[in-house]
């Protein structure tokens, strides 16, 4: 009984022990295996006696296999070393995996006890994927450099009492300061308090809520005023990342189109006003005429009459001048000399700027030609020298020049043109100047610096659309007290060709007739004075208020058509329309079109802005029948 209690409690401390020593083998097993380096134990014949995962992973052998290995045909360094290590050994040699790839490693060599054996620990470094995650951290680095550098900001980490700890000045920021000034002080004390206040708050909100903002303010920044957009963002509990770009041009340019965007608005205004104005034009100016035609000369309502006439004629320049600003007024273009157009007004305009000012013509060699209208540029001019004029009250110099210049890409860039040869018409006066605050105004619609009564405010309007709308563009530099420079840039004619020479305007002596004009017009007061022109001329006028109309009016004609008058915008069938119809079943008839759309509104009906078969209102009777009268004879007339 004693006996077997006593076997049986050895048996119990022995099997408790044998248990112990293999967890603590299965631990340090673990802890080895869990260890990124390779680690290999080999014996005095520089056999492999174990090894761990991963430099079984390195090595491309099966751990549990690894024993009898030989370690000197996986590290050829082993071959010259002696059979147990001494003393610790590191350096950096060749490994081998078991299928021959070589790859470079760091080795450690140590001797430590085993079974009462010395035996050499041999510790493996990867150097290759050291290298490679080290390449690809420079790499990743230098491509955030890159990054930074290439952006226009300036960024700055500030801790919580607002001190620089950290910035980054990119070569492409506008904002022109170094790290070095910031690092270690406040960024906002560079700013003027004002300045700084405002930024200074958005750092603390964001500090105190944990929520991005973006500010843009207008700052003084080395002797020059900005806009500046800082977008700060919270980093950690107690810091802030600022990044702040210099927006002064960005928020230029959304101020130049939201003027653009104003501007075709009033455009769009003036073209759409065009067309119920004229047809009102139309019939008081043609209601005039024919009021006057029954006053005798020596009534004195006739001079009444005529008063409202050249009012109406008034009225009528205004529209143009409102169409011309807006690019939508008909042009007939054609190639000449601008010097001849300064010829041809240069007496004139002497008249104009008055005796106490100097006018000087400069007037360049081998100017090229230029194709728009005539007219319209004449008009320019002197809506340029009365500009010039009214800023010399006291006197000056007047110069207008005219030459041929080349212009760069950069230059046509914001004007959307193409580079090569314009023309440049230059009015250049010694007056007062024009403030910077004005400067920025000029080409606006009814804006004048002028006393009430002093000016309508579309003199420089007009003359900025119709060169527009001519392809070019004008400019306009000035100092006060130094005088003002406009700067118009038309593009030149490449061709070789000659200039046209002027043509007197189309006259007809006696524009009468006795043939039958099918007339369609759906405004019934422009259709009556229309019906009158024509009757009161002989003619024999078949009216109607539409396409349709028209076209049963036609069915129950006894007799021959010769002209078709019609308007071109009408409600159901258009002008062109009725056109196609009527000349189907009278292939002779000829077409004459009256319209008071401006030309983009032609254009949607195919009609060219020159059509010679096209009279636009308001018109006179003289206009009107000198028209009808050279459309029936097959002349080609412009009205």
């Amino acid at each position: 009984m004693w006996l077997h209690l006593i076997v049986s409690g050895a048996f119990l401390v022995l099997s408790t022990g044998v248990l112990e020593r293999r967890r603590s083998q299965n631990l340090m097993r673990g802890v080895l295996d869990g260890v990124s380096e390779g680690i290999i134990v080999v014996d005095t014949d520089k056999t492999v006696r174990a090894m761990n995962r991963s430099a079984a992973a390195m090595l491309a052998v099966d751990a549990g296999r690894s024993t009898a290995l030989e370690a000197k045909r996986l590290i050829p360094l082993l071959e010259g070393t002696p059979a147990v290590a001494e003393d610790p050994i590191a350096l950096d040699t060749i490994a081998i995996r078991a299928d021959g790839l070589e790859f470079p490693v760091h080795v450690s060599l140590s001797s430590v006890p085993v079974d009462d054996e010395r035996h050499t620990l041999i510790v493996i470094r990867d150097l290759f994927r050291e290298r490679e995650t080290e390449q690809s951290l420079a790499m990743s680095e230098a491509q955030w450099q890159a990054v930074l550098a290439a952006l226009p900001d300036l960024i700055v980490i500030s801790d919580r009492t607002g001190r620089c700890v950290g910035a980054h000045a990119s070569p492409q920021s506008n904002i022109a300061v170094s790290p070095d000034q910031l690092v270690g002080h406040r960024a906002v004390d560079l700013l003027a308090p004002a300045d700084a206040a405002p930024l200074e708050a958005v750092r603390l909100r964001v500090l105190d809520t944990k929520a991005p903002e973006v500010l843009e303010s207008q700052v003084s920044w080395h002797g020059r005023s900005a806009w500046i957009e800082s977008r700060v963002v919270p980093l950690g509990s107690n810091r802030t990342l600022s990044v702040m770009r210099d927006v002064t041009e960005r928020r230029a340019l959304q101020d130049q189109l939201r003027q653009a965007q104003r501007l075709e608005a009033i455009c769009r205004l003036a073209g759409g006003v065009a067309h119920d104005f004229n047809n009102l034009l139309t019939v008081i100016g043609g209601a005039t005429e024919l009021a006057v035609d029954g006053i005798a000369p020596e009534d004195p309502n006739r001079r009444t009459l005529q008063e409202v006439r050249e009012a109406t004629m008034r009225a009528a320049q205004l529209t143009q001048q409102l169409l011309a600003f807006g690019r939508r007024q008909v042009l007939q273009a054609e190639v000449f000399d601008v010097r001849q157009v300064v010829r041809g007004c240069e007496h004139m305009l002497r008249r104009l700027i008055g005796e106490h000012i100097q006018l000087a013509c400069q007037l360049g060699e081998r100017v090229p030609c230029v194709h728009a209208d005539r007219g319209q540029i004449e008009q320019v001019l002197v809506n340029l020298v009365v500009n010039a004029r009214d800023a010399m009250s006291a006197g000056g110099q007047l110069t207008i020049r005219v030459e041929g210049v080349e212009l760069s890409e950069e230059q046509c860039r914001a004007h959307e043109l193409r580079p090569g040869p314009f023309v440049a018409l230059s009015v250049i006066d010694t007056g007062v100047g024009i403030p910077a605050a004005v400067l920025e105004h000029v080409f606006e619609p009814f804006f004048t610096t002028k006393e009430s009564g002093g000016g309508t405010g579309l003199g420089l309007a007009t003359a900025h659309g119709i060169v527009q709308q001519s392809g070019g563009y004008v400019t306009v530099a000035s100092r006060l007290g130094m005088g003002t420079a406009f700067v118009v840039h038309l593009p030149a004619v490449t061709d070789a060709v000659e200039a046209l020479p002027l043509r007197p305007p189309v006259t007809i002596a006696d524009p009468r007739g006795e043939e039958t004009i099918l007339l369609a017009e759906d405004e019934p007061a422009v259709r009556e004075v229309t019906l009158r022109f024509l009757t009161s001329a002989g003619y024999h006028v078949v009216a109607a208020e539409s396409g349709d109309e028209a076209l049963t009016r036609l069915d129950g004609h006894d007799g021959p058509v010769d002209l078709l008058l019609t308007d071109v915008v009408m409600p159901g069938m258009s002008g062109p329309e009725l056109a196609t119809h009527v000349q189907q079943r009278y292939p002779d008839v000829r077409v004459l079109f009256m319209s008071g759309y401006p030309d983009d509104a032609l254009e949607a009906h195919h009609i060219p802005e020159d059509a010679p078969t096209l009279v636009q209102k308001p018109f006179s009777r003289q206009v009107l029948l000198t028209a009808v009268r050279g459309a029936l004879s097959a002349a080609t007339v412009t009205a």
